[in-house]
Formats: structure tokens, sequence, C-alpha cells
């Protein structure tokens, strides 16, 4: 699984992609409820953390940030569509960087896995834009 991760450029790629993706996250007027209070820098460093994760790379932080940080989310009132759009500003991001396909898909591949065990979101409920998001 670590293939992945050493495929698209070690750290330094993933800081890259996750700075990117931050400010997209950021600066959207649907999720600004969400990222108000922190700003890129914090949002980076999860999305780094949470791609380091999804790439399969070597964790600096264990999964219970990740876990935290899902629940802070979900009480913050995200919902499904909130979710919808984050991941498409993941995949515009990727896109824009000119990430392969085959990394592409295998990063949404394990965000969408991701979602289902810790939120418990299935990709179809996602895809179909379920209301509310499940807490943790």
């Amino acid at each position: 699984m670590a293939r992945e991760y050493f495929q698209i450029g070690g750290a330094v790629a993933v800081k890259i992609i996750a700075e990117a993706y931050a400010k997209r996250l950021v600066t959207n007027k649907d999720l600004k409820g969400f990222y108000l209070k922190e700003g890129v820098e914090e949002a980076a460093n999860f999305q780094n953390n949470l791609l380091v994760y999804l790439l399969g790379g070597p964790m600096n932080q264990s999964t219970k940030v990740l876990n935290e940080r899902f629940e802070k989310l979900s009480k913050l009132g995200l919902q499904n569509r909130h979710l919808l759009i984050i991941f498409q500003e993941l995949s515009r991001t990727l896109e824009g960087l000119g990430i392969s396909d085959e990394i592409i898909h295998h990063i949404e591949s394990m965000w969408m896995a991701t979602l289902e065990v810790k939120i418990g979101i299935s990709s179809d409920e996602l895809l179909n834009n379920e209301p509310v998001a499940k807490l943790i």
C-alpha cells in the first residue's frame, strides 16, 4: 500500500497536495463554517496526515488524531453534502496538480473506505447525497 505514497513523491509531494487541498477547502463558501477558526495551516496539517494515511505512508500521528477530527467535524454539523464537496475538492486538487489517474482512483477509493469505517457512510449514501452524516 505504501507504493502509492512513494510513487507520488513521498512527504514532499504529499505536503504540496495537502496545502493546495487545504486552500481549496478553506476558501470554499459551502465549507466556511468548518474551517473559519483554523485557517489554511491547520487544515493543511490535517489533510497532510489524512493523505499519508490514505497513501499508506509513515504516520507521524496516530489514527486517533484522524478520529478526533472526524468527530469534531460531525459535531459542527457536517452533512453528507459537505463531505461530497470535500471529496470533489480533493479530486479537483489532485487533477489540477497532474496526479495520475491511477493514484487519484486509489486515493478516492481509500477516502470513501475511510468514511465508511470512521463515520459509517457508504459511498452510495454519499453520492446519493443523503441529508445528514451519522455521528461517529
